[in-house]
């Protein structure tokens, strides 16, 4: 399928679900999520229950609590990290958030952190410096407070140590 096409959007959602449940999670939860549109908890600045922004940021919070409750492997061997990564550069401050804290939290995972192809992947995407960016945003705290979580949770992982040793070599 066309990168970015309806296509290809169903084969990550079915690969995302299949890596839930395989993992024991429910494959139904990112899709039958949705908040009350008059909970006054997501009136705080996050995007309308409707909106993409708003599915975007559930797959997004979906993807970090997976990835901070034991199943960083599963979110990255179904594509969710390097959609993470990707979603590092959105404008809009909850998307980084979420976008910082599903990259965060894969990275915490000892499996994930010694995965030299995260660590490419990573690296070759410019992340870090994306992320540094983000750590020093004055008008979002959280993100910068999730940003320089990724930041210290890559630099001392093992996979990042080689890439970083391969990268001086060449």
């Amino acid at each position: 399928p066309a990168p970015g096409s309806g296509a290809e959007q169903e084969l990550r959602r079915a690969a995302v679900a299949a890596a839930l449940a395989d993992d024991g999670l429910s494959s139904a939860l990112p899709v039958h999520w949705r908040p009350r549109p008059d909970d006054p908890e997501y009136e705080s600045g996050l995007p309308t229950a409707v909106s993409p922004e708003a599915t975007v940021t559930m797959c997004l919070c979906i993807l970090a609590n997976a990835a901070s409750l034991g199943h960083a492997r599963a979110v990255v061997d179904a594509g969710g990290f390097q959609v993470a990564v990707g979603l590092l550069w959105e404008e809009q401050p909850v998307l980084q958030l979420y976008a910082a804290a599903a990259v965060q939290n894969a990275l915490s995972d000892p499996d994930v952190s010694s995965d030299v192809r995260v660590a490419d992947y990573y690296a070759r995407a410019r992340a870090g410096q994306r992320l540094a960016v983000l750590s020093r945003s004055e008008a979002a705290p959280d993100v910068a407070e999730m940003a320089a979580g990724a930041i210290a949770n890559e630099a001392g992982a093992p996979g990042a140590l080689a890439i970083a040793a391969v990268v001086r070599l060449q």
